[in-house]
């Protein structure tokens, strides 16, 4: 089975100081122990270093350095393939966003959505699973019941 990583996780895994650290990191341990091959979106990880490198003052900052934040990219990568974004992704981005009425910050999730179709990727580990619940082509999974897929 393969699955998408959302940044929200990522950035949980990484913020031992979130009520989410354990489940995330949970999550996590139960993709590698099983038979689920996981991918990560170019775009999750522009994602992740945006609020990764804000300062920890700022909305949801982790104050990191980009050396740090580097590294991190580099080691999830160890862990996650990355997915490709096709030729044609603009197209199928447009076209969920008019199917599905997308407007406003909503045009990222579409975005991220239109990744993961052109790569046959139907599940996507959230925890924000309502930003995503519109698309009936992507099922979207708490980390807390990642369990349910096996």
């Amino acid at each position: 089975m393969k699955i998408g990583i959302d940044t929200c996780v990522l950035l949980r895994i990484r913020d031992v100081r979130s009520p989410l650290h354990v489940v995330a990191k949970q999550a996590l341990q139960q993709i590698i122990d099983s038979d689920m091959r996981s991918f990560v979106a170019p775009q999750v990880l522009a994602e992740y270093w945006a609020v990764a490198t804000r300062p920890a003052t700022q909305r949801g900052g982790l104050g990191l350095s980009p050396d740090a934040v580097r590294n991190d990219i580099r080691y999830f990568l160890t862990l996650h393939e990355l997915m490709r974004e096709p030729h044609n992704l603009f197209e199928t981005w447009l076209e969920i966003l008019s199917e599905y009425n997308v407007s406003g910050k909503a045009v990222w999730d579409a975005r991220l959505a239109a990744v993961l179709k052109a790569n046959r990727i139907q599940y996507l580990v959230t925890f924000d699973s309502a930003d995503f619940e519109r698309f009936t082509f992507l099922h979207p999974v708490s980390p807390q019941d990642l369990h349910l897929l096996q």
